[in-house]
């Protein structure tokens, strides 16, 4: 199983965390990947200085913003699927 954590603290919500999380959850029903990814809402994690904040399976994403999320965190998340 793979877990998403999503920062949806004030700073992140309003750089557009909800957006991930929209896209994020299309990408798992788009490639069923319901009985294999767990999107969990986070608060604060500090990673506010390297984009937005989230990580997969515990480890933190450095760099990810909107428009770079498909290059980033699809393939990351395909990765951690194998």
């Amino acid at each position: 199983m793979v877990t998403i954590e999503i920062c949806i603290g004030s700073s992140c919500y309003v750089r557009g965390a909800n957006k991930v999380v929209e896209c994020v959850n299309a990408w798992i029903e788009q490639f069923e990947w319901e009985q294999q990814v767990k999107v969990k809402g986070a608060f604060c994690m500090g990673l506010c200085s390297q984009g937005l904040g989230v990580k997969i399976n515990g480890q933190p994403i450095s760099g990810l913003g909107l428009h770079n999320m498909e290059t980033i965190l699809l393939p990351l998340i395909r990765q951690a699927l194998v």
